[in-house]
């Protein structure tokens, strides 16, 4: 139980923490916001550069340096944020059109340049990475972010010189934590490409991530190890006397000593507590009060009710005895009736008040250890002359050793009842067989047959029933009470009782399970 409790406080706190990190981690928007400031940043760029590039070279390219010169000064005019990784150049096809080569404008203030090829630009790492402890909760936060973060925004690839009458953009990883961002628009003149314009950036996510969060981070965390701080706290200290008197109320209602537990049901200290805790224990005490009182005013009622029940009948027998002999005819047949009535009476009487006590016997006596195999031998024996009477026979296969922790005199109860039962349908010439072995380790079998009428398929759970009587057979006073008292006394012991048919002998099969602790 104690560790059931702070299993499930653990967890749920455990999943308030996920459910915390995972909000805070995967629900900032504030680096996607800053990577399109940038994009948007770009196409500023490049679409004022175009619209001062287009009238330039609307009438021609430059044919001479002095044409490029002007051309060249004329951007580089334009503050450095603007022409800062800035790439103007001619589309392949167009290399044809002028001897001044295909850069036209590379950002740098450089000469003209060659060719253009279809490549990426090769990274150019603006720092350099040191070594991550990846056991570090920040940089965990960063590689989960991260994945949520390239999910939104990453694109496909397009190589320097590609060449569309629309604008190109994209986001691509060029190291761990870093994204280039490139933006490439076309100048069209006469409905065909004579410029591209190319402006790109890098913005390191790493580098932003740990600065925004380095402080915002560590303070979650320590807002969850406190939580789960005090939530272990708060679950040891509620826990440990919870387990403490479940214990004791486990070892009061334990089936090997009821009535001693619920009568010296005490937890010292427990009684004073002023919380749930003590609210608790103080109902469970007056409850095991009531149940112990309840059990012994049973009892007393049982004995009461058979011993003034039985007077009135003794009393009725022995002037039924005394006047039976001097009646003739239909007199003697209703003193005969009255007669075998009050003797079922009185046996009713006896098994009822009989149930009773063993309910009560169940609770209240302390269970040992016993030898079932002696048991079902010396009963089996015992009633040998009771079978001959039903002209029924006996025959036993008990193995010797079988023990077990219960109450003897109940257990033989069982044992007796499930013999008289079978050899009152068993039929004149008929077998009873008993036998007692070891189904597997822990478990205990006690089977008994007979080669009377069977159990119908429909009764053969409502024969445990109280007061259920519907087999035919030879038994005249049969209370029905004699497999309910079995099915009492054996589920007291944490077995069970079932009934069956007899494949070998052909009548009813009562199986009796018992475990041995």
């Amino acid at each position: 139980m104690f560790r059931g409790i702070l299993t499930k406080i653990f967890g749920l706190l455990l999943a308030f923490n996920v459910a915390l990190w995972v909000f805070v981690i995967f629900t900032d928007n504030t680096f996607i916001v800053e990577l399109g400031e940038k994009k948007n940043s770009l196409a500023k760029r490049v679409h004022l550069v175009a619209s001062i590039v287009e009238p330039l070279v609307a009438e021609g390219y430059p044919e001479d340096f002095n044409e490029y010169r002007e051309f060249h000064d004329r951007i580089s005019s334009l503050p450095s944020t603007y022409t800062e990784n800035l790439t103007i150049f001619l589309p392949r096809e167009k290399f044809a059109a002028t001897s001044l080569g295909g850069i036209y404008f590379d950002g740098n203030y450089s000469t003209m340049g060659g060719p253009i090829t279809e490549t990426l630009i090769p990274e150019q790492p603006l720092f350099v990475d040191d070594v991550i402890d990846r056991f570090n909760p920040l940089f965990l936060a960063y590689d989960a972010y991260r994945l949520v973060f390239q999910g939104k925004v990453i694109t496909r690839s397009i190589g320097k010189g590609y060449v569309e009458k629309i604008t190109h953009s994209h986001v691509i990883p060029t190291s761990e934590g870093r994204y280039e961002l490139r933006y490439i628009k076309p100048v069209i003149i006469d409905d065909e490409v004579s410029l591209l314009i190319e402006a790109y950036d890098y913005y390191s996510l790493k580098d932003a991530y740990i600065e925004h969060n380095r402080e915002r981070l560590f303070v979650l965390m320590g807002i969850s190890a406190l939580s789960l701080i005090f939530g272990v706290t708060l679950a040891i200290s509620v826990a440990f006397p919870l387990k403490r008197l479940a214990r004791r109320v486990g070892k009061s209602v334990d089936k090997h000593a009821v009535a001693e537990g619920l009568s010296s049901f005490h937890i010292k200290g427990y009684g004073d507590k002023k919380d749930e805790i003590g609210k608790l224990y103080r109902s469970i005490e007056d409850l095991t009060a009531r149940l112990s009182k309840l059990f012994a005013d049973k009892e007393a009622f049982a004995a009461d009710v058979a011993h003034e029940l039985k007077n009135p009948l003794a009393s009725i027998l022995a002037n039924v005895s005394n006047i039976s002999d001097a009646c003739t005819g239909n007199d003697k047949e209703a003193i005969h009736a009255i007669k075998l009535q009050a003797h079922r009476m009185n046996q009713l009487i006896s098994e009822i008040s009989d149930a009773a006590i063993v309910d009560v016997e169940l609770v209240k006596e302390k269970h040992v250890t016993v030898n079932l195999s002696e048991i079902a031998t010396n009963i089996a024996v015992n009633m040998d002359e009771v079978a001959k009477g039903y002209g029924v026979t006996i025959t036993s296969n008990i193995k010797d050793n079988m023990k077990l922790k219960g109450l003897s005199e109940r257990l033989g109860q069982v044992v007796v009842n499930m013999l008289q039962n079978a050899m009152s349908f068993a039929g004149n010439g008929g077998t009873v067989s008993v036998r007692l072995q070891r189904k597997r380790r822990g478990i205990i079998v006690l089977t008994i047959e007979d080669t009377g009428t069977g159990i119908p398929k429909d009764v053969r759970e409502t024969v445990f029933d109280r007061f259920f009587s519907s087999r035919s057979g030879t038994q005249k006073s049969n209370s029905g009470l004699g497999l309910y008292i079995c099915k009492q006394i054996v589920e007291a012991h944490g077995g069970t009782i079932v009934a069956s048919k007899s494949k070998r002998l052909g009548g009813a099969l009562m199986t009796v399970e018992l475990p041995t602790s």
